[in-house]
């Protein structure tokens, strides 16, 4: 499974977690502007379906997505304004 914290990001703490374990725990995370792309994460799981939860604790946003890595092994997670939006895919990440 690989999960991209994309746009909106503002050197920001950001805690990644994938059935409970901590995969990503960094306090300045921050989007290039030229890519539109701020980190990627890779983790192999073997779990039919997983949950992965991001946090960012300084700003009080947090979002839940639960998906199938077989189907849709590729997570996108961004922050919209107050909001921090994640989905998943079949599709391949591309950065520029």
């Amino acid at each position: 499974m690989a999960i991209a914290l994309d746009e909106g990001f503002t050197d920001d703490h950001v805690v990644v977690r994938v059935d409970g374990d901590v995969v990503l725990d960094d306090e300045h995370v921050r989007t290039r502007t030229q890519t539109g792309h701020a980190r990627l994460l890779e983790r192999r799981t073997a779990a039919a379906n997983c949950r992965v939860d991001v946090v960012l604790p300084d700003r009080g946003l947090r979002t839940t997505l639960r998906t199938s890595p077989a189907q849709a092994p590729n997570v996108r997670v961004s922050v919209y304004g107050d909001r921090l939006v994640a989905s998943a895919s079949d599709t391949p990440l591309f950065f520029a």
